[in-house]
């Protein structure tokens, strides 16, 4: 290790030309794509060994002679491993960059991360921009993003140029979810990453929303993922004063952004949804509850964010919200579908017997002492009288609940008649 340091120190000296620089570069390359596909043979292999040491554990002769082989193969891919993190650890520390300090090498990650070195700055960086949405865990992921979007940032106000040449290295999708999937952007959020986001989504605003109703539509957990990020792309892909595609349904961000606010921006994010919403049509959007819930949010004066501060929005905005729930309250608030009882009625429910319609759905039990209280019972009686249930007409056809069966749907008729004289 210590002649590598020695050959590495001098092949990159800052007097050492271009080209060499590039050559090592190239062998890092080859030794990130050599330990990926030494990864996956090392996993077949420790399968095999352990169907093998199963296999001995059973009996099995041939197995049972294979043993110190197996361990004696386990015993070198296992150094091979510490090897391989150990050069990595060594590749990462000779960067003079800041970022590079958050890269943790690990036998799962360190193919990933000789990738990232072997690649030209500008090239990292715009790797580095999209870090939230790597699947494998390199590091600390807050941090090479954030000091990424802050290197961006010293270079727009420096050297435009260079940051759209790292910009030409980002793949805008990749980074948008990178952006929207920063889990604690809050606890170091600044204005700044919407110039960086700004200069990376460029003038392709309408695949960005494109993009972002199907991302936020996405099932995942987003309890830890901070809004600020979506809130956003969102305000930047509409455009200030914001533009919309005709035909897109926007529905999805804006049910996401009513269930998960960001104090940091939700006063643009509220006028810029607003916007969409009093020149679209509402009854066609897909996610109506979600529109509903985000034009409450948007009136409520007394909601506030986790740290205890009101959210913010424009009283134009307020009563832009207000008009479009009074605008659409049928469509918000529809009647509520027949109940059960209702819907049990037969075709005779015109007829009004309000004994029969004011008892519930279920047919009382005729052990009850109490089926109709006293009050619900007419009385034709004089004081001190015993009560008299009034009774309907004889010849007035009563309606029957749908659920009560006759008796002849599931009983035999008796005869009541009465019985006939003997001998006759």
């Amino acid at each position: 290790m210590h002649q590598l340091v020695q050959v590495y120190t001098r092949l990159t000296a800052t007097d050492t030309s271009f080209r060499v620089k590039e050559t090592v570069n190239a062998q890092i390359s080859r030794f990130s794509a050599w330990i990926a596909e030494r990864r996956k043979q090392i996993e077949k292999n420790r399968k095999w060994r352990a169907e093998e040491d199963r296999l001995a554990r059973g009996g099995d002769e041939r197995f049972i002679a294979r043993s110190k082989e197996r361990a004696d193969e386990a015993k070198k891919e296992d150094e091979e491993e510490r090897r391989a993190i150990q050069l990595t650890e060594f590749l990462v520390g000779q960067r003079k960059d800041y970022i590079s300090r958050f890269l943790d090498p690990t036998w799962e990650n360190c193919s990933d991360i000789c990738h990232l070195l072997s690649l030209p700055f500008d090239g990292f960086i715009a790797k580095c921009l999209c870090i939230n949405d790597h699947n494998i865990n390199l590091g600390n992921h807050h941090n090479i993003f954030y000091y990424s979007v802050e290197h961006c940032c010293y270079l727009y106000s420096q050297e435009f140029d260079d940051v759209m040449r790292i910009v030409s290295h980002v793949d805008l999708f990749s980074a948008v979810r990178s952006f929207v999937l920063s889990f604690a952007l809050t606890d170091s959020y600044s204005y700044s990453y919407e110039d960086v986001l700004e200069v990376i989504i460029g003038d392709r605003t309408t695949e960005v929303l494109h993009f972002l109703c199907e991302f936020l539509s996405t099932p995942r957990d987003w309890s830890c993922i901070d809004p600020s990020g979506a809130s956003a792309v969102i305000v930047i892909a509409a455009g200030s004063p914001p533009q919309f595609p005709p035909d897109l349904d926007l529905s999805p961000i804006i049910a996401h952004i009513a269930r998960r606010r960001s104090g940091w921006n939700w006063g643009e994010v509220n006028d810029t949804l607003i916007a969409y919403l009093v020149r679209c049509e509402i009854s066609a959007l897909s996610e109506r509850v979600g529109v509903h819930e985000f034009l409450q949010n948007c009136v409520d004066r007394d909601s506030r964010d986790k740290y205890g501060f009101p959210y913010d929005a424009s009283e134009e905005t307020r009563h832009a919200a207000r008009t479009l729930l009074d605008q659409h309250r049928a469509l918000f608030n529809p009647p509520c579908p027949p109940s059960r009882h209702s819907a049990s009625i037969n075709d005779a429910e015109d007829i009004h017997v309000p004994w029969l319609f004011d008892q519930s759905p279920d047919v009382p039990d005729s052990n009850s002492d109490q089926s109709h209280s006293s009050h619900d019972v007419p009385s034709t009686s004089e004081p001190g009288d015993p009560p008299e249930t009034h009774t309907p007409p004889v010849d007035m056809p009563l309606p029957l609940a749908a659920n009560i069966r006759l008796p002849s749907e599931d009983h035999e008729l008796i005869d009541m008649s009465a019985p006939s004289e003997p001998g006759t």
